[in-house]
């Protein structure tokens, strides 16, 4: 019995140098990895469903809600200008130019990291006429705003329905 006390314990002995002596470390083994990011578009969009513009005096004006650009560039400091542009309106008879059109905007919401600047104080959109603008827009960001559209009523205008439209684009 006695030897077979002996062979344990230095079982034993073994077992715990095993455990705990240090041995020969493996070498590093590193793994490259990649991926990419590809960049989206520059888009904008706003309702395209008739507006009426309510007459407040010697004008008719309203709001074009929703007008939002998506900038999926994921760019570094980028920027872009929202433009917009009117047409005539006319009722068939009397038509009212494009230059007695203005527009402003307030921004409603964004997302991102973007600063948005709008055009805060009506400007004429007779032709493309930049009305929101962005700086320091990085990676993926929204803007949103609220358009409000004045048309001028001249003096002399004639009763009826007047049609027009305002396009907005985006660079």
């Amino acid at each position: 019995m006695r030897k077979t006390l002996v062979a344990s314990a230095s079982a034993a002995s073994a077992l715990a140098f095993v455990l705990v002596a240090p041995g020969q470390a493996g070498a590093d083994v590193t793994t490259p990895l990649t991926f990419g990011i590809s960049g989206g578009f520059l888009t904008i969009t706003a309702p395209t469903a008739l507006q009426t513009l309510p007459l407040v005096g010697d004008q008719a004006q309203g709001n074009i809600t929703g007008v939002k650009v998506t900038d999926e560039r994921r760019a570094l400091l980028g920027v872009w200008a929202a433009k917009a542009s009117s047409t005539a309106f006319s009722n068939g008879d009397t038509t009212i130019p494009a230059s007695d059109v203005t527009y402003s905007s307030a921004v409603t919401a964004f997302t991102g990291v973007v600063v948005a600047v709008p055009a805060l104080v009506p400007v004429a959109i007779a032709s493309p006429t930049t009305i929101m603008g962005a700086t320091g827009a990085t990676g993926l960001n929204t803007v949103t705003w609220t358009g409000t559209v004045t048309v001028d009523l001249p003096e002399d205008i004639t009763a009826g329905t007047y049609t027009g439209q305002v396009t907005h684009s985006v660079s």
